[in-house]
């Protein structure tokens, strides 16, 4: 076992980056939810189409993302994209700019009202009784608990001074000198990792539980991943499985990109879905967010059991008593 620049196990890195890599190289594995969701997003963009400030926005979305992808120019570029990496970086500028403006109009949602007042269900409809901002706000509350999300407990510290602020084309979280060569130069462009922008902080909440489960810590507990989810939710209605899906290809994008581990976007994932459970073994605590059909997918059986799939972390075993998740 061997230890990173962040005190990060370097054999989680490495399993969490193959693992990031094994999903990108699948993008068929998305691509139905991906659909929905620029389907979606089309939708949104056709009924505000004469909207002057709207088509702004959705113009700045294009430019920005074209900046980092110069082949994506328009919805149709996006539509034919493989690429999760581009996927997620367009709907993230998308919802930060477009979804968030105060006078975009989104589409009614006709749904049902449960009975549990607590449940993925009533959260993902509440736009029916309520504001779909006040649902959006109900989202974020449930992804983003305070004591986690607080400067104090969100597991990093922002580094003050970058002596050499670097851009990388690799692939993953290690640092530069750990990346091994089947990992380094993946990418077309490069990109400037946030894991250089960070020091864990290690008596944080999020830190300590990462760190009991050998997790790695890179920029702390995402809190993208909760305006992703509350912004979808106010355009369509998502399964569980295409939630988890979503959690999957927004970890994996931010592995690819060295701006995240994978805990520290699906635990507040974990949050609104309620499916992270003690185990027995680090390989099974990770696999418990992955859908079953994927799981006995050839391709993914074949993946974690190379030499970058589960010999990586097969040493590493929990003792129950100590596993008391949060």
């Amino acid at each position: 076992m061997k230890l990173d620049d962040k005190n990060n196990i370097i054999e989680v890195c490495l399993f969490e980056s193959h693992l990031a890599k094994y999903f990108i190289e699948h993008p068929e594995i998305f691509k139905p939810l991906i659909n929905k969701v620029l389907e979606a997003a089309e939708h949104v963009i056709t009924i505000n189409s004469e909207s002057r400030m709207f088509n702004r926005l959705l113009f700045s979305v294009f430019s920005t993302v074209a900046e980092e992808y110069p082949d994506i120019d328009d919805m149709e570029d996006l539509k034919k994209s493989d690429s999760l990496v581009v996927f997620d970086t367009f709907f993230k500028y998308f919802t930060e700019r477009v979804i968030s403006f105060s006078t975009t109009n989104l589409p009614e949602r006709k749904l049902q009202k449960s009975i549990q007042t607590t449940s993925l269900g009533v959260l993902a409809q509440q736009s029916l009784f309520k504001s779909q901002e006040y649902a959006q706000d109900m989202l974020l509350d449930k992804m983003r608990p305070s004591d986690l999300f607080s400067d104090e407990h969100r597991g990093i510290i922002e580094v003050d001074i970058i002596d050499d602020e670097e851009q990388t084309t690799n692939l993953g979280i290690l640092s530069f000198t750990d990346t091994p060569a089947e990992l380094t130069n993946y990418f077309s462009l490069p990109h400037f990792p946030a894991r250089q922008y960070y020091t864990p902080k290690e008596d944080s909440l999020m830190a300590q539980w990462l760190r009991e489960r050998y997790l790695p810590v890179i920029s702390g507990a995402s809190g993208g991943i909760g305006n992703t989810v509350s912004k979808i939710n106010s355009l369509i209605k998502l399964s569980n499985k295409e939630y988890q899906l979503l959690g999957l290809l927004v970890a994996s994008s931010t592995i690819a990109l060295g701006h995240h581990s994978f805990f520290e976007v699906l635990r507040p994932l974990s949050f609104f879905l309620g499916n992270l459970e003690d185990k027995s073994n680090l390989l099974e605590f990770y696999e418990q967010v992955i859908p079953e059909d994927i799981k006995h997918s050839p391709s993914y059986i074949a993946h974690i059991k190379s030499d970058n799939g589960m010999k990586l972390i097969e040493e590493f075993v929990f003792q129950q008593e100590t596993m008391a998740l949060k």
